[in-house]
């Protein structure tokens, strides 16, 4: 069962994707980048407990709420989980979502159970990870920190590209993947569809906030040791590639690295229900 459903905070609406009925423990998902709160595959609570993915301020049917941080995005999180009695998470980020994801267990330790990295992006303005970082990232952080105006232009022109050739653009993308990859995109190209048009609504604004968010100055999260981290990364990855995978298993003492032969950018949606149904086997140390 998938429902769409919305809380509000001051007055503005933030929508989420519920998959499943509401249990004490839940997964928690955080969407990439350009993506939105339904990128998952339908039966993503197949394992038996609840899945919650919510849309970024701005992005699919969220209210824009203008520059905010990772902690603001939380409140409003903690909120809807408090409202329905969730006691527990199990953690979940894909790409971006990945640092959205070890922002919250770093912040929430007393109810993260677990931690699950899928192609998951380091830490991006901090000390400690600046060895790693891209051409193409520190090129993204200069104009998110430094030149706004032409950052905000470039959602923009995303906005009206995506939107214009979007079936072109995941075509493309489709024939880029491994063939196990291509076969579950290719049946389930509506849901990926649509979270490409929906991460660009609001012509771009809510990616464009969403950037300043993860591109802030913050230190490295800190995991407790006492929450199992697991990390997932296809060695055919060229945007989180096997050593941003290698560097989070080493610094979070991961439980385990999986290293997906073939795998792309992508993966997640092929590994979901396997990623899952390992997170929700283990217990808190």
């Amino acid at each position: 069962m998938v429902c769409c459903e919305s809380t509000t905070k001051n007055g503005k609406v933030i929508t989420f994707t519920r998959y499943g009925e509401w249990t004490e423990v839940c997964c928690l998902f955080f969407h990439g980048f350009l993506a939105s709160s339904d990128f998952l595959p339908p039966d993503a609570d197949r394992a038996g407990t609840c899945v919650l993915s919510f849309d970024r301020p701005g992005v699919g049917q969220s209210d824009l709420i203008g520059e905010y941080g990772m902690e603001d995005f939380f409140a409003i999180i903690k909120g809807v989980l408090e409202e329905h009695g969730v006691k527990e998470v199990h953690v979940f980020g894909h790409s971006a979502g990945g640092c959205y994801a070890q922002v919250f267990a770093e912040q929430n330790p007393d109810i993260t159970r677990s931690v699950t990295l899928l192609s998951s992006l380091i830490p991006l303005n901090c000390g400690e990870t600046e060895h790693l970082m891209t051409r193409d990232l520190r090129k993204r952080r200069f104009f998110i920190t430094r030149c706004r105006p032409i950052a905000r232009l470039y959602f923009l022109i995303t906005s009206s590209v995506v939107n214009r050739r979007v079936d072109k653009i995941i075509s493309d993308r489709i024939d880029q993947m491994s063939d196990p990859e291509q076969e579950i995109y290719r049946k389930h190209k509506d849901i990926y569809r649509n979270a490409e048009l929906m991460s660009v609504t609001k012509k771009g604004k809510g990616a464009y906030y969403d950037a300043i968010a993860l591109f802030s100055a913050r230190s490295h999260p800190v995991i407790s040791g006492d929450i199992p981290v697991y990390v997932w990364n296809g060695d055919r990855d060229q945007t989180t590639t096997v050593k941003f995978a290698e560097y989070l298993s080493k610094t979070y003492n991961a439980k385990r690295l999986h290293i997906i032969p073939g795998g792309t950018h992508m993966m997640f949606f092929a590994v979901w229900h396997e990623a899952s149904e390992e997170a929700m086997g283990e217990v808190k140390i």
